[in-house]
């Protein structure tokens, strides 16, 4: 820009693709650095310019301004926009996950209600005989917050079918069965009900390994 001394107009979609997300943030940049139009961001718009021709060229005679999000503000619309859109285009009627009484499963969900709308997310909790009280407190308390479906379902007969079908298994072997077979449970009912299974795990615990292959890890996005 600074070489051509032409203006710069930038165009941006807006919305998310896969594991994408396209903020917008469209803008017109003056070849002197001055950003006369800018226009919002994680929401589609549309704006209308004027020109003009003069001694140093076309100019741009619209003034537009938009305050852009700032950290961690533009993160949470980059995950509630790709969400929307992945369910959405995809053609699901909502999604299902996982209800610890946790942070990552409560800031998944209200992520979710943000994205979808409280009436398309269904949070479950899967308690075994470790789960404590005040987990399920938590995980009730936090569904009734958001306005979202909440179902308890215990996972102990089946930990204690696996404990008979595999009584050499102690410690990490052990406790991971409980979290696969968490997501057994949830891909069953997402399977028998339609809702895309949202993982809740958290990105930086699984960069490091710590969280359950096929368990903590999956789900549909």
């Amino acid at each position: 820009m600074l070489e051509t001394q032409l203006p710069l107009a930038y165009l941006n979609r807006v919305g998310g693709q896969d594991e994408l997300a396209f903020d917008g943030s469209s803008f017109i940049m003056h070849p002197d650095g001055e950003v006369v139009a800018q226009m919002p961001d994680w929401d589609e718009a549309l704006l209308m310019t004027d020109w003009a021709r003069g001694p140093d060229g076309w100019r741009c005679a619209t003034r537009c301004e938009h305050e852009l999000d700032r950290f961690p503000e533009d993160v949470y619309r980059a995950m509630i926009v790709a969400l929307r859109d992945y369910v959405v285009r995809n053609g699901f009627p909502g999604v299902i996950l996982g209800l610890s009484g946790g942070i990552d499963s409560a800031l998944s969900a209200a992520v979710a209600v943000d994205a979808l709308g409280a009436d398309k997310v269904w949070g479950v909790m899967l308690p075994s005989k470790y789960t404590s009280e005040e987990s399920l407190e938590d995980a009730k308390e936090c569904a009734r917050l958001l306005g979202c479906r909440h179902d308890v379902i215990s996972i102990a007969p089946g930990v204690e079918a696996f404990d008979g079908m595999l009584p050499q298994l102690t410690g990490l072997a052990a406790e991971n069965i409980q979290a696969r077979l968490r997501m057994v449970t949830l891909m069953a009912l997402s399977n028998a009900e339609g809702q895309m299974l949202l993982t809740t795990g958290n990105k930086s615990e699984m960069s490091v390994g710590y969280a359950t292959l096929y368990g903590d890890m999956a789900g549909g996005y």
